[in-house]
């Protein structure tokens, strides 16, 4: 293993797989996954430093600065799971990342960067251009196939092998695979059955959340309530995958089964595939990946058991499908290309097309948003009551109808109780519905789970939202700081953390964490995120002069940013915002009437300039902006009309107009909770009892 340290530019050989810390892709299988922010970072210092001890101290100091307050060992635990899993590694016997008791990590694994090396994993781990994986997957013969799937999950099935009694409950995440029974009739052809079987362990071997038994059952298996040997019973197998294959003609037809290894019921039963007699290696390519992609579907821990499986994908369908998630507001590019993937390997895959969708909605591009979901309620008919909810859930929030989307995601919590993915709808659903106490109970009726690291911090920025909204100011800043053990560069938990932070009134630590959003990254995009929140939740309980302080020094580094960063619309927007919260009305007033006067003005633009012009007295001036915002062109926004010209009624002293607005904006989707409790705009309302009666959290 060569101990020199490796730069973070290009491909590196580590083991057997091949990592890009500049991308933070690494491949492993074949499959590209892209490293979470932390197990990024962890393997970046073990590549500095290859087969010598990297110190937990010295891990701790990358992934946290030293005022940052989290429980250490926990999330650096966490993140050493994460990578291990990742890499294929185990605690137990590593081969990647070894732990030395005490004291911290090495890394083991021999380490390449050569263009040899490069080359070397190229030409066996990925397909040549313009071949696709399956095409150059046909060209491995069976028996090669069968002894290499036998290898490869070896290792996945070994210790539960040994930990496991002969009689017991399923383990909940082993894969049994049974020999295809022979029904053509023709006893040469009985060595098929189990080459698809071995077919079958080796696609099942990519999933991440199964381990696959490496060796196969007999036909016939029991489920383990009738009589039977343990190996009969599929040594108490969550799955067991069983099938047969028969004769029509010259052709071979195969017919692959899930089942539940506990009960025997049928849990997917795929078309049957069908491949010439002399050639059937596309025919097993086929059946194992419409096999694996169920497989992976019902092992998905995000969707926490909901019958997902009208269509169930390929398992590369399925694979596009995850690597697309993982970069869910983070790289749209990116996410795009794969879910696009994802869809034209499995047209029927429904979770890539939803995912579609939101991603659509997320960007701004309504048009696309409307044709995907019509694509998809159009065939909503053949879809499991889950799947239905799903999509009407989908539908109902997309429409901006929180109140029916948390009906719809509550009755589905009832097929799925386990879902996180389902339990954080709940969360944000509860937030636009102005029922944050529904996403309380809903956050802690389901525990944290470790496999989802990045997504633990989703449900606990969700959960102090809503703790924000009810008042819950300790327990919120508790669940903000948790958030960002998981995620210390997350701007939305830092931002979350500011308003716990200023909501009890501890100004100092306010600073503290505005100093550290400047100072987390290279390019701390997102620290005027963070600065505007801290003001404006300072403004919104009292601490007036702190609030001017932190407004006006995001203002000025906003205004330092590079030329081509601080022209674009939306950072004018919020230079004009927070100039008017640094008290410096003259200077936000040119800078919104700049940015109305051009072409593509955005309509918070015009509502912040309608708003402040009548809080400085220039009625004639607000008045005209709120009917701009009347007569808007585009009118799928949301409520934002309504909302913005309520500021501006309210800062004219219209206080009945005003909530009659706002009324209208919440009725079409627009968020309860912080714009309104952090709106400087709606201070003359505060004693106004309507006012105070619709923005009131519901029970």
């Amino acid at each position: 293993m060569s101990n020199t340290p490796h730069s973070p530019e290009g491909p590196i050989r580590v083991g057997h797989v091949e990592v890009d810390l500049t991308s933070g892709e690494l491949r492993r299988a074949g499959l590209c996954t892209i490293l979470p922010e932390q197990p990024l970072r962890i393997l970046r210092l073990l590549l500095q430093r290859p087969g010598d001890l990297v110190t937990r101290d010295a891990l701790r100091g990358e992934l946290w600065s030293d005022d940052t307050f989290v429980d250490f060992e926990h999330g650096l635990n966490s993140a050493i799971k994460r990578l291990r899993d990742l890499l294929g590694d185990s605690a137990e016997s590593p081969q990647y990342v070894e732990t030395v008791p005490r004291r911290g990590y090495r890394l083991v694994a021999p380490v390449e960067s050569s263009p040899a090396a490069s080359a070397s994993m190229e030409s066996r781990e990925t397909q040549p251009r313009g071949r696709s994986p399956r095409q150059r997957r046909r060209r491995l013969a069976l028996a090669f196939v069968a002894a290499a799937s036998l290898g490869a999950v070896a290792w996945q099935a070994a210790a539960w092998v040994q930990s496991h009694s002969a009689v017991g409950p399923a383990s909940s995440n082993i894969v049994a695979v049974a020999v295809f029974a022979n029904r053509t009739g023709d006893e040469t052809l009985s060595e098929l059955g189990r080459l698809a079987s071995h077919r079958v362990i080796g696609a099942i071997g990519r999933v991440e959340a199964a381990a696959v038994l490496p060796e196969t059952i007999p036909v016939g298996w029991q489920a383990p309530g009738s009589r039977g040997t343990r190996r009969e019973r599929g040594r108490n197998a969550a799955l067991v995958v069983e099938g047969a294959y028969y004769l029509r003609g010259d052709r071979l037809e195969f017919q692959p089964n899930v089942v539940d290894g506990l009960t025997g019921k049928l849990l997917y039963s795929a078309p049957p595939v069908s491949g010439a007699r002399h050639q059937p290696d596309d025919a097993l390519v086929h059946v194992a990946q419409l096999v694996a992609g169920a497989v992976a579907v019902h092992f998905d821990n995000a969707f926490g058991g909901l019958s997902l499986t009208s269509a169930p994908p390929v398992l590369d369908a399925y694979l596009e499908y995850q690597a697309g998630r993982e970069l869910f507001e983070r790289d749209y590019d990116r996410l795009l290309a794969h879910l696009q993937r994802a869809e034209r390997l499995s047209p029927d895959f429904l979770l890539p097309r939803l995912t579609l969708a939101m991603a659509y909605d997320n960007l701004g591009d309504a048009e696309r948003t409307h044709a995907q979901m019509a694509s998809i309620t159009a065939n909503a008919a053949r879809l499991t009551t889950a799947e239905r909810l799903l999509v009407e859930y989908l539908s109902q929030s997309l429409a901006r109808r929180p109140a029916e989307a948390l009906r719809t995601l509550l009755d589905l919590e009832t097929l799925a109780p386990d879902s996180w993915i389902v339990n954080y709808g709940i969360q944000m659903e509860s937030l636009v519905a102005n029922r944050p106490d529904v996403g309380i109970a809903a956050f802690d009726r389901l525990a944290l789970d470790d496999r989802n690291l990045r997504f633990n911090g989703w449900r606990l920025n969700a959960l102090a939202r809503a703790l924000h909204d009810t008042g819950f100011h300790r327990r919120e800043l508790q669940a903000v700081r948790q958030a960002r053990a998981y995620e210390p560069t997350n701007v939305v938990s830092a931002a979350g953390e500011v308003r716990a932070l200023a909501a009890l009134g501890r100004v100092r630590e306010v600073d503290r964490i505005v100093n550290d959003s400047l100072a987390m990254a290279a390019s701390p995009a997102g620290a005027d995120v963070v600065m505007e929140q801290a003001a404006r939740e300072l403004l919104a309980h009292g601490h007036s002069q702190a609030a001017r302080a932190v407004a006006g020094r995001a203002a000025d580094w906003l205004r330092a940013r590079p030329h081509a960063e601080a022209v674009r619309p939306q950072a004018r927007l919020r230079l004009g915002r927070l100039l008017y919260l640094a008290e410096r009305p003259a200077e936000s007033i040119l800078e919104l009437e700049r940015l109305v006067g051009e072409s593509d003005a955005l309509l918070e633009a015009v509502g912040n300039l309608g708003a402040i012009s009548a809080r400085l007295g220039r009625r004639e001036r607000a008045l005209e902006m709120s009917e701009r915002l009347r007569t808007w062109p585009v009118r799928e926004v949301f409520g934002q009309q309504m909302f913005w010209r309520a500021c501006i009624a309210a800062e004219l002293g219209d206080d009945a107009t005003a909530v009659d607005l706002l009324r209208d904006a919440l009725a079409q989707g627009h968020y309860f909770g912080l714009p309104i409790h952090q709106n400087p705009h709606f201070a003359p309302l505060r004693d106004f009892f309507p006012f105070l009666e619709l923005s009131r959290p519901q029970k």
